[in-house]
């Protein structure tokens, strides 16, 4: 399967038959499946997520109803209309449903389960959701291609929970071996500080197709690097930075843009926001706020208000880009940081 290449080319990833079956078992442990269980899919089905189409459900006698693309509208109707328990999904998409101008509550009343992934969840998001359906689960997955989709998780317990772990990605899943380590010397890091996430599992690739010298890369004594950047608290809840490849360094000091990326994403009229690192004579790179929002509902000055309250003011944005269009995404839902990079380099 490939890469989604969000900040560079996709590459192959050779995955075992072991491997897609350890990675079914793991997200079996998360749905409750049955004959009158029922998933919506939507997402495509040559990504890794794809797997949870058929792998979770099928196997033990559950239900799955295919839908050939996204389209907000499309899936209220047809959550309602099928009488869908479980949905899995970006959360850009889970906001655009509740967004839509044909949305009214009961149109997901029979939710039971929401997995999402592949970027965070605005806080505003997760409490609107919880606060129209109480009754309803939610689950966060971390993961990527190259160890066969889950790596870590936030539980439905963890949601019920609440406080700061929501902005975690959760615990390592079953047989997954996480670690931090600095990206240069391959050691350790200290407890508290970011590192680049280390993972050990027998779901993990084979190698990069036709990739020798990106295989050698990745995978070293047993361990896949992730080239994500993270930290872990006291009870070993990994907290995501960013991908080390996209650590914006400014008047030399990191700026990882996830963190940026959550001081902004939960002002009410923000609908989508990326953080780039553009070319600057003066810093070097300057961060870069990209929101997609109604026009005038909210001001350059109000949004670097928010960040300052949250965020060491080197990290704030520098420059702003507030837009109506939809940031580009890939296939999976994921916020392709290249073309922003290149739209966005002479502003």
């Amino acid at each position: 399967m490939y890469t989604g290449g969000t900040t560079g080319l996709p590459k192959g990833v050779v995955l075992s038959q072991k491997a897609v079956a350890l990675s079914i078992y793991r997200g079996q442990s998360i749905v409750d499946v049955g004959p009158d269980q029922s998933f919506l899919t939507f997402m495509p089905m040559f990504h890794i997520g794809g797997m949870s189409s058929w792998g979770f459900y099928v196997p033990l006698g559950g239900r799955v109803v295919i839908r050939p693309a996204y389209e907000p509208g499309a899936v209220n109707a047809a959550v309602r209309d099928e009488g869908i328990t479980c949905v899995g999904a970006v959360p850009t998409m889970l906001a655009f449903m509740i967004q839509h101008p044909d949305f009214e509550p009961s149109m997901l009343e029979s939710l039971q389960l929401v997995m999402y992934g592949a970027a965070p969840m605005p806080p505003q998001l997760l409490a609107t959701l919880m606060e129209l359906y109480p009754g309803l689960n939610f689950h966060q997955a971390y993961g990527m291609t190259e160890i066969c989709a889950l790596a870590t998780g936030l539980t439905r317990n963890d949601h019920r929970r609440g406080g700061d772990i929501l902005g975690s990605v959760g615990r390592p899943m079953i047989c997954i071996d996480l670690e931090l380590r600095d990206p240069d010397t391959g050691e350790p890091t200290p407890s508290g500080e970011v590192g680049e996430i280390w993972l050990r599992a027998d779901s993990v690739m084979s190698e990069y197709w036709n990739k020798p010298e990106q295989t050698a890369s990745s995978l070293l004594d047993g361990w896949y690097r992730s080239g994500d950047a993270a930290r872990l608290d006291s009870e070993g809840y990994v907290f995501m930075a960013a991908r080390v490849k996209d650590m914006i360094v400014s008047g030399g000091e990191n700026v990882y843009s996830l963190e940026v990326v959550n001081a902004i994403a939960d002002h009410p009229a923000v609908v989508q926001v990326a953080v780039v690192g553009l070319p600057d004579e003066t810093w070097g790179e300057r961060v870069n706020a990209v929101v997609v929002c109604e026009p005038g509902s909210v001001t350059e000055d109000e949004l670097e208000a928010l960040a300052r309250d949250s965020i060491a003011g080197f990290k704030v944005p520098r420059s702003w880009t507030l837009q109506a269009d939809p940031l580009p995404l890939s296939a999976a839902g994921k916020v392709l940081k290249r073309p922003l990079r290149t739209q966005h380099a002479d502003s």
